[in-house]
This record gives C-alpha cells, sequence and structure tokens, in this order.
C-alpha cells in the first residue's frame, strides 16, 4: 500500500446536506482517480475507495436513476469511472481524510494521515469486519 495522493475542497457558498457535501467528495475522488490512471506511470493492482457516509455507500451501491436529479448525477458519473464495489465504508474515527478538516497542525497531520489508518497496513483479509455495512433502504436515503 502507498499513498500516491490526496485533495480536498472547502464547502460550496450554497448550503448543502451533509450526505450530499460527502457525494461531491466522491464524485472528486474518482475524478481524481480517472486523472492518476491517465496520466500516472504507476501500475495499480487494486484500487479500494472509502466514504464514511454509509449514506453515500449506499447511494454507490444502487441504481443511479431512482434518486433525484443532483444525486443520480453524480452517483452515474462515478459510477462509469469505477465499479461501485471498489467502495468500502469507512467509520469516522478511522477516516484520516477528513483529519485535514479537524482542525490539527500540519506536524500532527505527518503520520497518520500520510499512511491511512492502521490496518491498511494489514493484508486485506485482516481488516475490520465493519468496513462494508449493509446499505441503509433506498427509501430512507434521499427526501
Amino acid at each position: 500500500m502507498r499513498f500516491v495522493a490526496a485533495k480536498s475542497r472547502v464547502a460550496p457558498l450554497k448550503e448543502l446536506t451533509i450526505p450530499r457535501l460527502e457525494l461531491q467528495a466522491a464524485v472528486l475522488t474518482t475524478r481524481l482517480y480517472k486523472t492518476l490512471r491517465e496520466e500516472s506511470r504507476l501500475e495499480f493492482e487494486k484500487i479500494i475507495f472509502f466514504t464514511d457516509s454509509t449514506i453515500v455507500y449506499a447511494w454507490l451501491k444502487s441504481v443511479p436513476r431512482n434518486f433525484k436529479p443532483f444525486v443520480s448525477a453524480r452517483d452515474s458519473e462515478i459510477q462509469s469511472k469505477c465499479d461501485p464495489n471498489q467502495w468500502r465504508h469507512i467509520p469516522g474515527d478511522s477516516n484520516v481524510a477528513d483529519d485535514a478538516s479537524r482542525g490539527l497542525h500540519a506536524h500532527e497531520l505527518n503520520g497518520r494521515w500520510a499512511s491511512g489508518p492502521e490496518f491498511l497496513q494489514h493484508a486485506e483479509s485482516e481488516w475490520p469486519e465493519n468496513l462494508s455495512p449493509e446499505p441503509v433502504e433506498n427509501k430512507l436515503l434521499e427526501k
């Protein structure tokens, strides 16, 4: 496992719900992945994406046309760039991507943020079992 790239953004001026902001982060993730795949000379053996939002995780595991246009369009874009089975849920306290937005000093980001959560240093078969919960029922996902 190697840290290859990271990107973060501030929330847009237009208010969005937390799940929609998390979905935007997933879109950004797959766009960065597509760029790396096209522009890098690196060969990737396996790609796994993580989200700490169970709602976004469920959206990504569902058929995009079942949702309102905002979610449907972004879900479709993500699914066109990667396989939904590449996504895993990660508990919020293990999600080092959020460390940058938690007000930590730069020297505090160096270790965990650059290398990822501890479980990534082990074989995938040894990862915690709670990384991919059953998706929330679709009727609860978007009101």
